[in-house]
């Protein structure tokens, strides 16, 4: 589609397509023209128009299933990371007058590839000029996200039906070895030339072992060499604690499957931030395990001086779940533990880097004190390093 053009009578005309009843006869002409402007703009994704087309300042809003985006700078800064929008036709439009200067549109859009999707704008004349102030999109169902997975099922890979993770969903970074699936390492490439693996990573298989199953191969960027969150091949997953912002990497796929709710755990690799990063933007817990402590075996690696594998969740008693049988003799076939046979036997023990926690601001500081104080005054305190 280029644009649609206006008719002369109630049906209207998209490229080449004719739809009968989708025009409102009362719309001002300049408000429909501003609207066809718009849609030329969103599918050649000409940010500069697309710009223009929202008006200026802190009051202006855009939502989507992502989540709300307040004011025009943060809406400009979202599009730049979203990249464009499939050919579609425009096959209803739908018009209400709020006010002598103020419109809303409610657009129903057909998508070449399949699939219907619903725009809801408000329009209003400022300056002699039409302007979107809030605009709400329903994007068409999708299978999946292809930013945040590659592969996923409901589940993927089954895990067993007892054992103290039974329940548990696993994202799993698109590095580790999963029985008849391939590495992809966040590059296409790399995924064709892959042959199956015939092995499941030990690291992954403790998690099968304990109940949980797999939900899906979750994005990484490629070969795990960022900790932006960003892939040039398949996009950038959301970040679901602010919108618009990068996700974190490399084990983005991962956190924002976990962040959104579509996985309960995320089994990530860490080489110099790529759990404690994405889990740190997206509100999540983050563990990265001492260096050799979770095997990693089955694991594509980065450098394997430094790389680590851990977990992502989104709240501490999951991951104290997780860690607990990962690292203890009766939960893993593979780990070297040196913990004891249970995690009643896992030391109570904080690290705090003086220097890390002095450079942050001070609202974040004062949290971290009020967190070490609490902990420092429990029942069973931890011992404090720093």
């Amino acid at each position: 589609m280029r644009g649609f053009v206006r008719p002369t009578s109630r049906s209207w005309t998209v490229t080449d397509v004719t739809v009968p009843g989708g025009f409102p006869d009362d719309i001002p002409a300049d408000l429909f023209t501003a609207f066809d402007a718009y849609e030329r703009a969103i599918l050649a994704n000409d940010l500069d128009a697309l710009d223009a087309a929202f008006a200026p300042g802190e009051g202006t809003i855009r939502a989507d299933g992502a989540g709300l985006l307040v004011g025009h700078d943060a809406i400009s800064a979202f599009r730049v990371t979203r990249g464009g929008v499939a050919p579609r036709t425009i096959e209803r439009l739908e018009y209400r007058p709020l006010g002598p200067d103020i419109a809303l549109l409610v657009a129903e859009s057909r998508f070449h590839g399949g699939g219907r999707g619903i725009q809801t704008q408000v329009w209003q004349r400022i300056d002699g000029q039409w302007l979107i102030t809030a605009a709400h999109v329903t994007p068409r169902t999708p299978a999946f996200d292809r930013s945040i997975w590659r592969s996923v099922g409901d589940p993927l890979w089954q895990g067993a039906w007892e054992g103290p993770l039974a329940g548990l969903t696993v994202a799993v970074k698109d590095l580790f070895a999963l029985t008849g699936f391939r590495i992809g390492a966040g590059n296409p490439t790399y995924l064709r030339e892959a042959r199956a693996e015939k092995t499941t990573a030990p690291a992954l298989a403790d998690l099968i072992r304990a109940g949980a199953s797999v939900r899906g191969l979750a994005r990484t960027d490629e070969f795990a060499y960022s900790i932006a969150g960003d892939n040039a091949h398949y996009g950038t997953p959301p970040n679901a604690a602010l919108p618009g912002a990068l996700p974190g990497g490399s084990s983005s796929g991962a956190a924002s499957a976990v962040a959104l709710g579509q996985a309960d755990v995320g089994l990530a690799t860490d080489t110099a931030g790529s759990i404690r990063v994405p889990a740190s933007y997206q509100g999540l817990w983050g563990l990265r395990t001492t260096h050799g402590l979770v095997p990693r075996q089955g694991v594509l690696p980065l450098a394997q001086s430094f790389d680590t594998v851990g977990w992502l969740t989104r709240d501490g008693a999951t991951l104290q779940r997780v860690a607990e049988w990962c690292l203890s003799y009766d939960g893993s076939d593979s780990t070297e533990s040196v913990y004891g046979e249970s995690g009643d036997d896992l030391p109570w023990r904080f690290l705090v880097p003086d220097e890390v926690v002095d450079a942050a601001d001070a609202a974040t500081r004062e949290v971290f004190d009020s967190l070490v104080a609490r902990l420092a005054a429990s029942d069973d305190p931890p011992r404090l390093g720093r």
